[in-house]
């Protein structure tokens, strides 16, 4: 159904009147004895219920707002009719993982910030309702897709021949991986902590995502021929099993590096150091303590930028020294201020000041009487 004839078919008035169905979670009473996910999320009936809260913009204003660009009309459309499977693969035509960004992502300031129905008027008696629950609906679809038979293998093109090392399972590196295999490619994931998953597993807490997403998108994975190589992070470069840090480039052919890929300790890289715009580190090093050597990539690679220390360092050592500076100066005008006020005592006494000596040391005697003549 397309979305000329879904507006004339329906009546955007009662759409904007349908209340805004809550999403379930478990009790405070409950929630604080475990560490599980604080939404339950929708039933089916519910979940049909608040796509249908969706009007069905002509401009999508959502999907803008996406930084996927999901089709999230279309896939609220499919949902509202009952097929949530056809729902599950329009999400993943833009997106490798909807389950996970329908939990983690900031929709209040993306596509549900955006959302017409939010702001829209409504009668006297509805008034002001939030907007359709875009993230809640996301992964609603994708778990009732993981819970009832699965996600499908895609038709995988013709291999290639060709074998490409992904350093990182964080989500940028699942993702690539997942796309590369898809186009006929072999690839291998090498991640230096025991566990695959990168900041999903090690920095995101259960009662946001518990780890059986995770999993199950590990095995899909996996399914797909993905191999991965966990805790072979060292200080030559890459260790397999029978593999050097010097022949692992005789294993692949292509380096992809993801998310944080300085292993725990920072490095430098070989990046011009005029005219670019250095990046800091990611998500991973700053999610989870850091530890073990950093994982060598070779120069040319498109690794991830670092940030330039010595410019850091020479903006903290110029700090310093102005701050420094400014301190002096201060003591100076200190000095002067009570120097003023000695010599303006001294006028009041009818004295005169004597000069400075050579030595730098004021007349003793001469101060003493004047003092004196202020004191009677």
């Amino acid at each position: 159904m397309t979305t000329e004839q879904l507006n004339t078919s329906h009546d955007n008035l009662r759409r904007l009147t349908i209340p805004v169905q809550p999403v379930p979670k478990q009790k405070p009473a409950e929630r604080v004895h475990n560490w599980d996910e604080a939404f339950l999320g929708y039933s089916l009936e519910t979940a049909i219920i608040e796509a249908e809260r969706c009007i069905h913009c002509p401009t999508a204003p959502c999907q803008q707002a996406c930084p996927t660009g999901n089709d999230i009309p279309a896939a609220l459309i499919l949902l509202e009719e009952g097929d949530v499977y056809g729902a599950a693969n329009k999400f993943r035509e833009t997106s490798n993982l909807p389950d996970m960004c329908g939990r983690l992502c900031p929709q209040e300031s993306l596509c549900e910030g955006a959302c017409v129905v939010g702001f829209a008027i409504r009668p006297a008696p509805y008034g002001k309702q939030p907007p359709v629950a875009i993230g809640k609906l996301e992964a609603f679809i994708a778990d009732y897709e993981r819970r009832n038979g699965g996600v499908a293998i895609p038709q995988l093109a013709p291999s290639t021949g060709r074998n490409v090392a992904i350093i990182g399972s964080g989500p940028a590196g699942l993702a690539v991986a997942e796309e590369l295999t898809k186009q006929g490619h072999s690839c291998t994931v090498f991640e230096s902590w025991p566990v695959p998953g990168g900041i999903l597993l090690y920095g995101i807490p259960n009662f946001k995502m518990r780890k059986e997403i995770l999993q199950d998108k590990l095995e899909y994975l996996e399914r797909l021929g993905i191999e991965f190589v966990c805790k072979h992070a060292g200080a030559n470069g890459l260790q397999g099993e029978g593999r050097s840090g010097r022949r692992w480039r005789r294993y692949v052919d292509g380096l992809r590096t993801h998310g944080d890929t300085s292993g725990r300790e920072a490095r430098d890289l070989h990046v011009p150091p005029h005219g670019s715009r250095a990046e800091g580190p990611r998500g991973g090093a700053q999610a989870r303590p850091r530890r073990g050597r950093a994982v060598h990539v070779p120069h040319g690679t498109d690794a991830l930028h670092g940030r330039k220390r010595a410019r850091q360092g020479s903006r903290v050592r110029a700090h310093a020294a102005g701050r420094a500076r400014r301190v002096r100066e201060a003591s100076s005008r200190a000095d002067t201020r009570l120097e003023f006020q000695a010599a303006r005592r001294y006028r009041r006494a009818g004295d005169r000041i004597q000069p400075r000596r050579a030595d730098g040391e004021d007349d003793a005697g001469a101060a003493h009487d004047a003092l004196e003549d202020c004191a009677r």
